[in-house]
């Protein structure tokens, strides 16, 4: 029996039926997406979605990156609010882990932290390290 005598849809249809076109510049794309001034902290709103990813082509986008006790603390501008509009927004993020045998992998993720700004963010490293060192955080 065939997909049509079964009921089924047409698994072709998406390229013969019209959608609505959904512009790079689509305030229902850009309304979580920002770059950052690096030099004042300010979170810049997207205009224009390929100039945002554009923006993190080729660049480090790191806060802070240590390695301490075999664990790795990584802090970065993640240029989408995982708020998704709930909240403050949260630009940022700290993710510790368990380093692997070859010193450079990420392993198991262990704890991880959200932050609104640059300067929550640098601090919240410093203060994920410093949990590290002192043993609070891992196994």
């Amino acid at each position: 029996m065939s997909d049509q005598e079964l009921g089924l849809p047409d698994p072709d249809a998406w390229k013969t039926e019209s959608f609505p076109e959904i512009s790079r510049k689509d305030p229902r794309l850009l309304k979580n997406l920002a770059t950052l001034n690096w030099e004042t902290g300010e979170i810049i709103p997207a205009k224009d979605l390929i100039e945002w990813a554009m923006a993190f082509e080729g660049t480090d986008n790191h806060v802070g990156h240590d390695e301490v006790s075999g664990f790795i603390v990584s802090t970065v501008f993640m240029g989408i609010n995982h708020t998704w509009g709930r909240g403050r927004p949260h630009w940022f993020e700290t993710m510790v882990f368990r380093q692997m045998d070859n010193k450079r992998m990420l392993g198991r993720l262990i704890d991880q932290w959200r932050y609104a700004t640059l300067e929550e963010a640098r601090a919240g490293h410093k203060l994920a390290v410093a949990a590290v060192e002192k043993g609070e955080i891992g196994e």
